[in-house]
Parts: structure tokens; sequence; C-alpha cells
């Protein structure tokens, strides 16, 4: 007599994927202010192998991690460093890739975005300077050495 029922699915809700969320947290090494100009500068060199537009994404990722993190009060050591990667790459490195002029031919709204942004960057980088500059003048004690802590959250629903 069980065998001729029947169960209705539909009252039963679908098991929930399985969320994972990583969060990474990272400080600055450096112990002087020169020190944290030249983590700011640390790029990596443009090669024709990889596209411009690979580099024109990593630039804009960078921005957007500074100022994301500008919103949330992340270290301003670290949002320096972001800002002045992204110029570098921006205004430096992107020119010096032999399909630039392609690609700011073809993606004229991209190269404009990341001249604007630029202008933000340095515009900020500047606030930014003087105040890390006393600041690492100040500071009597070394700071610790570069850290980098994860965190992971698995959410899922059982049924």
């Amino acid at each position: 007599d069980h065998l001729n029922r029947t169960t209705d699915h539909r009252s039963t809700p679908p098991p929930q994927p399985t969320t994972t969320t990583t969060a990474t947290t990272m400080t600055t090494s450096a112990t002087t202010f020169d020190e944290l100009v030249a983590l700011g500068d640390k790029v990596p060199e443009v090669k024709a192998t990889v596209s411009v537009k690979a580099y024109a994404t990593s630039a804009m990722r960078l921005f957007e991690q500074a100022t994301q993190g500008a919103e949330c009060a992340m270290d301003v050591t670290l949002e320096y460093v972001y800002l002045r990667r992204f110029v570098k790459m921006a205004v430096q490195l992107l020119p010096q890739h032999p399909q630039w002029v392609e690609f700011k031919s073809s993606n004229s709204s991209s190269a404009a975005e990341l001249r604007r942004c630029a202008q933000k960057a340095l515009s900020r980088i500047e606030t930014l300077h003087e105040s890390l500059k006393q600041r690492y003048e100040k500071a009597p004690a070394p700071r610790s050495a570069p850290t980098t802590t994860t965190t992971s959250t698995t959410t899922s629903s059982s049924s």
C-alpha cells in the first residue's frame, strides 16, 4: 500500500549550494617611508605575451581595492601602496605595451576611465604622502614582518 503513495517533493526545499567566502587582510612590512614607497612601486614588468587588456584589468582592480578599502577604513598604508601601484601601471607601464595604441583606439572608454582614475589616485596619493611620511618619521619601533590572515566561512543547509 505504501508503494502506491506519491510523495510531494515540492514541499521539500531543494538543497542549498555550499557557499565559501574568503577574506584576506594584508599588512605592509615597511619599516621606513622609503620602503613603503618602494612597495608601492613594485609592479610586474610589461610582457608582450600578456594582453594589454589583462594589465588594464589588473590596474583597475588595484584602484578598486584601494578605494573600497578606504571606504571600509583600510589601513592607509595599504591604500597608499595600492594607489601607487595602480598609477605606475596606468601611467607608466601600460603605454609601453605593444598593444597599447590599438587598445586605446578600440577601448576608448576603458582608456579614459584609466586616465580619470589615475587623476583621482594621484590626488589621494598626494593627500596620504605627507601624513604617512610624518607617521614613519615618528615611528620609534620597527613594524612587524608582513602577515596575511585568511578567514573562511562555509555555510550549507541540510535537508
